[in-house]
């Protein structure tokens, strides 16, 4: 059984990477930046005054565990799902899925960090031998309950209801964000003391006896020891009881559509024509697609948390917020793949690809836009309204609108296929090829050279007073934002209409 799957595993990984170029840079770069970071901790370990044994480890268990949470490792090709109808037993299974973590990129980097790290440490305890055979075993009790942990996740996520899986989803989010900021408002690590905390969780159990055998407290190191156990065992129950439930219950899709009348009317006030249709259509559809609504929930949490972390902390971060509302439509970047077969209902019609087009990325504009006023106003009432605040209005909103314009070009230029609605976001495949790939590096820094250029102009213009620059600046980043929106959305419109077929060649099956 154990060798089926593996080998399974494996053929199905060389597949995805020669189908899949971008993924090949995703399984060399993890190992190769994981294992830099674990050299400089090892360093510490090593030659550190007070080597924090238990946040090093702690850290790398969190980290594995959180990515696994919010961005699952497109490597992983076992679906469970689809053996539903075979006899497999979950105990026979179990170890076989923990082998299946380890042999993807993230697996083997948890490998190399864990040896780096344990040899590091080692240094660092030269000359207390009992120490040193505790830390390493304790590294390998770390890793064992960090692999376990990871195959155990995927499994409990996978399960339930569409529903429940985006609110679990939600949850892995709001918990990122929130250690993500602690960790960014408690930089000195050393003033909090974290040992003495992560010593009794998952994540450093396996390390505190070293700790406590270093302090002197034995009776401490045997109690911690036999905590770091237990939790590898409540991993490895836990790991069994998803694979029962991934056996016997298959995912719940998409929900079904509300019957009620007033689903059937057009959003008001929109009127009674294709372009009020296409776009009432994708309004009430957004807040009922499990992967919009993951989307863009997470950047609003995302946007909330710099904006009230930057303006606790008076570090500026509710600045960098600004960004990711520019990115806002952005999220729509691949309309035609998230309709997916769905297209052919408009295709069926006498409509033209452009107005569908444009309906679908007016809603992500109108959307953002909101939003835009929104943060824009609170961040005036936090700054009073100053020139650095006009500034960044002016460049939101313009931001914004070139945002629309590169989201119609990606998906009239660059469509690619998704998972359909209600897919587990540990089988989500839609950003394994290369396509999506480019279109996320296109988002990241595609409105640059558009608001850039006035951007500049306007912030010099505010730090040396010069009133005639900066009006310049904004009638710069408007007329260039403008222009762009235009001729961007027309050569996409045009793209749209005269190669539909071929978009939906590309997009009519879900992956």
């Amino acid at each position: 059984m154990i060798k089926a799957i593996l080998s399974a595993q494996f053929t199905l990984w060389k597949r995805l990477l020669k189908a899949q170029k971008s993924t090949l840079v995703q399984v060399i770069l993890i190992p190769l930046y994981a294992v830099g970071a674990a050299v400089g901790l090892g360093f510490v370990l090593a030659f550190g005054e007070n080597s924090p044994w238990i946040l090093v480890s702690s850290v790398g268990v969190l980290v594995l565990w959180m990515f696994q949470y919010t961005a699952p490792s497109p490597e992983h090709q076992i679906d469970l799902e689809k053996c539903i109808a075979l006899p497999l037993d979950p105990r026979r299974i179990r170890p076989a899925m923990v082998l299946v973590e380890m042999i993807q990129s993230r697996g083997f980097a948890a490998i190399l960090c864990s040896i780096v790290t344990a040899i590091g440490g080692s240094i660092g305890l030269a000359g207390n031998g009992v120490a040193i055979v505790v830390y390493v075993l304790g590294i390998v009790v770390s890793f064992a309950t960090a692999i376990v942990g990871t195959a155990a996740i995927r499994t409990l996520v996978s399960s339930g209801s569409e529903r429940s899986r985006t609110f679990r989803g939600l949850a892995g989010v709001v918990i990122f964000v929130a250690v993500y900021f602690a960790v960014i408002a408690n930089g000195d690590v050393t003033q909090l003391k974290l040992d003495q905390y992560l010593a009794w969780t998952p994540f450093g159990a396996a390390i505190a006896p070293t700790q406590f055998l270093v302090q002197g407290n034995p009776v401490l190191a045997l109690i911690s020891a036999l905590l770091a156990l237990a939790y590898l065992a409540i991993a490895w129950w836990l790991l069994l009881k998803g694979l029962r439930r991934e056996l016997s219950e298959i995912s719940v899709s998409a929900s079904a559509a509300s019957k009620s009348s007033s689903a059937q009317l057009l959003v008001p006030p929109l009127r009674f024509n294709a372009f009020g249709a296409l776009l009432s259509r994708q309004l009430r559809y957004l807040i009922r697609d499990s992967r919009m609504v993951m989307v863009l929930t997470t950047m609003l949490i995302l946007i909330t948390g710099f904006f009230v972390f930057g303006v606790i902390s008076e570090g500026g971060m509710h600045w960098v917020a600004a960004y990711l509302v520019i990115m806002m439509p952005t999220q729509g970047a691949n309309l035609f793949g998230y309709n997916g077969p769905a297209n052919n209902t408009v295709m069926v019609t006498p409509t033209k690809p452009s107005l569908q087009l444009k309906a679908e990325t007016m809603v992500f504009g109108v959307l953002s836009m909101l939003l835009a006023a929104v943060y824009l106003l609170a961040l005036g009432v936090v700054e009073s309204f100053d020139a650095v605040w006009l500034v960044i209005a002016v460049t939101v909103i313009c931001g914004v609108v070139c945002s629309m314009m590169i989201s119609a070009a990606l998906s009239a230029y660059n469509p690619y296929p998704t998972s359909k609605p209600g897919t587990a976001m540990m089988k989500d495949r839609s950003g394994q090829n290369s396509n999506a790939f480019i279109s996320s590096l296109v988002c990241l820094a595609g409105v640059v050279p558009l608001i850039g250029p006035g951007f500049g102009l306007m912030l010099y213009a505010v730090n040396n007073d010069a009133l005639g620059l900066g009006i310049g600046g904004a009638l710069l980043s408007v007329v260039m934002s403008a222009v762009g929106y235009v001729v961007g959305t027309n050569v996409a419109s045009k793209k749209a209409d005269s190669s539909m077929p071929e978009i939906y060649s590309q997009v009519r099956n879900w992956v």
